[in-house]
């Protein structure tokens, strides 16, 4: 789901409106049931790969998404990045 997600999100973002897409993420019923550092780590996956929004999204952008995809709050304001010290 979070792939088909992001796909269309590319694709509006490629058409220039961000905002237009047939499948809303607020549709999917998803929660995250793992561990928060497990899908930190993936953000961090996902983010070193290269391979969204063709290797200039930010870190916070990726938790941003993952976090509305799996309807989690990572702490992006008390500093994600700190589950690694």
């Amino acid at each position: 789901m979070l792939l088909g997600y992001l796909r269309i999100k590319i694709e509006a973002l490629k058409s220039g409106d961000p905002k237009s897409s047939d499948d809303s993420i607020d549709s999917y019923d998803t929660t995250w049931t793992g561990e928060t550092v497990e899908l930190i780590e993936l953000a961090y996956a996902l983010y070193a790969s290269g391979n969204t929004n063709n290797g200039k999204a930010t870190i916070r952008q990726i938790i941003a998404a993952l976090e509305r995809a799996f309807n989690i709050d990572l702490g992006v304001s008390i500093g994600y990045f700190k589950t690694y010290e």
